[in-house]
């Protein structure tokens, strides 16, 4: 029998030679993949990464990794999500989320816009989640945790600090007993992040502005208070053991705000003394975590 061909006799081939026949249209065939188009994702929308090739924005689209719902329903989704999630998780900037969505310069990261929609499936009313087309509200959660999980694994995000404020968010949900990638290893992520990014350390005044700083530092306590109640939910181990010297969290580190806008209905954003309550509440909540 004449032996086979070696590898040397075959010509290199690209994951983009092998796949371009699903991304290509013909008149005999529709496409299995539709071609991304820049259009796909909204104009507040940061721009995604240039290491994603046209094989991955392809397949991504076809997951929905690029589809927002309706604006109903995604001011539903941030409202509910900036009254009864951010309070306990502090981990964004609300004015730049807020003030982001009416803008058209690309401000707001597609996976933190994702994860804030999913944190806020929660508490959205039944409604909301019927008028979007889905039955029940665990579905809708599974599939949008799904969009979120597809953005990180391909890496559609280069800021670390987004990466942690998304993972923080996913750690939000309810995995079945049998998952591997339950909240546990989701905390395992964004502590891994954290480390990356130095939010574990003391921010240098010089090197950031002190909305930054406060930023980076609520993040990090955020991670922080996460990980020990992962741990002791799940009768696990705690994660963050490389030592930090973050410091303690103050007042001054929670800007009080009024978002009048129209993503920002609920009585959090319009309270001020509420917004202090429960800030004092959350930097409790992690000096207890160090005891």
């Amino acid at each position: 029998m004449a032996p086979g061909p070696s590898l040397d006799d075959v010509d290199d081939v690209t994951l983009q030679d092998l796949a371009t026949p699903l991304i290509s249209s013909t008149s005999e065939h529709r496409p299995l993949l539709i071609p991304f188009n820049p259009k796909d994702i909204p104009c507040y929308v940061k721009p995604l990464p240039p290491n994603l090739g046209p094989v991955e924005l392809a397949y991504l689209k076809e997951r929905g990794g690029f589809s927002i719902p309706e604006d109903s329903f995604r001011d539903g989704l941030i409202q509910v999500y900036i009254e009864y999630v951010y309070p306990h998780l502090p981990c964004l900037d609300l004015n730049a989320l807020v003030t982001g969505i009416d803008n058209t310069t690309g401000s707001i990261s597609l996976i933190v816009l994702h994860a804030v929609m999913f944190a806020g499936l929660a508490f959205v009313g039944m409604c909301h989640i019927s008028s979007a087309g889905f039955s029940t509200r665990k579905a809708t959660q599974t599939r949008f945790f799904e969009k979120v999980r597809l953005l990180y694994e391909f890496d559609c995000e280069p800021d670390r600090v987004a990466l942690v404020q998304a993972l923080l968010l996913m750690t939000l949900h309810s995995h079945p007993l049998h998952e591997q990638k339950d909240m546990w290893y989701w905390t395992g992520r964004a502590i891994s992040e954290a480390y990356s990014c130095g939010l574990h350390r003391a921010a240098n005044p010089s090197d950031m502005t002190a909305q930054e700083a406060a930023l980076r530092k609520k993040l990090w306590w955020c991670v922080f208070v996460r990980d020990r109640l992962v741990a002791l939910g799940m009768r696990r181990g705690m994660q963050v053991t490389v030592a930090y010297d973050a410091p303690m969290l103050t007042r001054d580190d929670f800007d009080s705000f009024l978002l009048s806008l129209g993503l920002a209905d609920g009585s959090f954003a319009r309270d001020m003394e509420k917004q202090r309550r429960l800030s004092t509440i959350f930097i409790a909540t992690a000096k207890l975590c160090i005891a």
